[in-house]
């Protein structure tokens, strides 16, 4: 477990590469519906590396810019529970709209917080940003505009998407990794906090 609280976003960068080599052997196979759901659980995996491992950043910002004690475990059990409960399942169920609408609107809907930390960070550039901008935001908008157009989802998909938006966002990531999980144990690496150019803007921002 322990080798897992610290690489989880690694074995995820691995798992991403797996299965867009084996997307790329079955595309002619599947749906589009499940296409893009597979590209959007690759989108996802990619998304985390980019915010805790390269460049990284998110942990800084959320302990030593905001304050906030989060640490290697809230992060590891919110992040993976979301991406193969929400990400990952979905694609063998592409004709659940709503289980798969969860995960995409997530994505999509991420670019809001991003520009959030954007204004915060006062930069142009913020952990999450390339994932979010080229891969959850086309990926989202064209799911939405296939399953509209085609008549795929009903109102009862709708509802099931946004409640599985807002247990990700409330319990998932606020609850559990901001609340339940939090604390000093299971403190982040040196090498996971520090990142060069994230601590370079910190100092920036408190000069």
């Amino acid at each position: 477990m322990k080798f897992l609280r610290r690489h989880w976003y690694n074995v995820g960068l691995i798992i991403a590469i797996l299965t867009a080599v084996a997307l790329f052997f079955v595309w002619n196979e599947i749906g589009i519906l499940q296409r893009l759901l597979i590209l959007n659980f690759i989108a996802m995996q990619l998304h985390q590396f980019e915010e805790y491992a390269f460049p990284g950043g998110l942990p800084t910002v959320a302990t030593i810019l905001e304050g906030k004690k989060l640490n290697q475990n809230a992060t590891m059990w919110g992040c993976m529970i979301t991406v193969y409960a929400f990400y990952f399942l979905p694609i063998f169920f592409p004709n659940q709209i709503g289980w798969g609408f969860g995960g995409v609107i997530s994505g999509l809907l991420q670019i809001f917080v991003h520009l959030t930390v954007n204004a915060k960070l006062k930069h142009w550039y913020a952990m999450g940003n390339f994932s979010v901008i080229f891969g959850h935001v086309p990926i989202g908008i064209y799911y939405v505009w296939y399953v509209i157009t085609n008549n795929l989802v009903t109102p009862s998909d709708w509802i099931i998407g946004f409640v599985i938006f807002l247990f990700i966002g409330i319990f998932l990531v606020g609850l559990l990794g901001y609340k339940i999980l939090s604390g000093d144990k299971y403190p982040y690496e040196k090498e996971e906090l520090e990142k060069p150019w994230i601590m370079k803007r910190i100092k920036k921002l408190k000069a």
